[in-house]
């Protein structure tokens, strides 16, 4: 009967054991469910918030919901609604006509970045400044500046 009490004993202590060993290694994998969801990424940043679009300032374009993946670094994602300040209004007419293609090009430039790149002000202020000049080069649109409404990194 002694060893009937050890064996039970001796099986309660692995028990528990396991089950402190999982509740461990769940609690440090933050949780049953993957932590990283992204397919409602785009909905779940600002998915309230309406920002107007339509500025008072004629020469303003408006791209509205870029949402792009990141080569690499710290953040997987980006999300931002961009304003393109135009050095005149006919620049602004055709890039509104042709915002198709900006976009096109808004994303596969970003799409190359590291996150790195867009951390920090300073970074940010280069990243336009590069906008600029791409957007020039394709395009002949002479971009002013170039406004975030929204600029969100994630994982």
């Amino acid at each position: 009967m002694n060893k009937m009490k050890i064996l039970l004993i001796f099986l309660l202590v692995v028990f528990l054991a396991i089950v402190t060993y999982i509740a461990i290694f769940v609690y440090q994998q933050g949780g049953m469910t993957p932590n990283k969801n992204y397919t409602n990424f785009a909905n779940a940043v600002s998915a309230k918030l309406k920002i107007p679009t339509l500025g008072t300032d004629p020469t303003e374009a408006a791209l509205n919901g870029v949402l792009v993946t990141l080569r690499g670094g710290q953040f997987g994602y980006m999300k931002a609604d961009i304003t393109f300040k135009m050095k005149n209004e006919s620049d602004e007419k055709k890039i509104e006509k042709n915002m198709q293609a900006v976009r096109n090009l808004v994303l596969q430039y970003t799409s190359t970045l590291d996150s790195t790149r867009l951390m920090y002000p300073n970074q940010r202020e280069q990243y336009k400044s590069d906008l600029k000049k791409i957007i020039y080069k394709t395009f002949g649109y002479e971009v002013e500046d170039i406004y975030f409404r929204n600029f969100v990194l994630a994982q």
